[in-house]
């Protein structure tokens, strides 16, 4: 008899073992799929294709001098107060800099009959950083950023990247480089 019940322990064990699986290998391919939908735009950024890539892209409109050179770009979200702007993210040999996806409507010299159009562009140079830091949504931990700290303690939140780590170490070993005192992470 208890090896009767010894069996049936086992068998249902092992079903269970079979069921839990299954379960993980949905979510993982639930997660898997929300990644590759929200990352599918960014693949094909429109404002990198429209230029010769990201060489010619960042050199018309963050207007660096020509000792300065591009490391690396990522694509990925600034977050605002308003909500999120994709764009690519530049880390270069002097400044790290952000370049909106999408032109912005404004008038130029505050005349209402005059509409222009500009991308949002934003460039820290690197010395005036002073901490980088990994973040991530406690109720997400798919949900990650990289938080920026200038000396005038402004705040910069990057998040959305395709790669988060090489993204992360990338600004990170950019900033550090630099012989500015950089903040403990957070």
């Amino acid at each position: 008899m208890a090896a009767e019940s010894q069996s049936k322990r086992g068998s249902t064990g092992w079903f269970g073992d079979m069921v839990s699986t299954i379960s993980d290998f949905g979510k993982q391919t639930t997660d898997m799929a929300s990644n590759l939908y929200t990352h599918m735009g960014k693949l094909g950024n429109p404002t990198l294709m429209t230029h010769a890539g990201a060489e010619a892209l960042w050199r018309e409109h963050f207007w660096a001098p020509p000792d300065e050179k591009l490391l690396f770009y990522f694509y990925c979200n600034l977050l605002t107060s308003v909500g999120l702007m994709p764009g690519t993210l530049v880390v270069t040999t002097a400044s790290i800099g952000f370049l909106s996806d999408a032109e912005f409507e404004y008038n130029p010299l505050g005349r209402p009959t005059e509409i222009a159009k500009s991308h949002f562009v934003a460039t820290i140079p690197l010395h005036k950083i002073t901490g980088v830091a990994p973040e991530a949504n406690p109720s997400d931990d798919n949900e990650k950023y990289i938080r920026l700290t200038t000396e005038d303690n402004f705040l910069f939140w990057f998040t959305g990247f395709i790669a988060y780590d090489q993204a992360f170490a990338t600004v990170l070993s950019a900033v550090v480089s630099t012989s500015h005192p950089l903040e403990a992470l957070a």
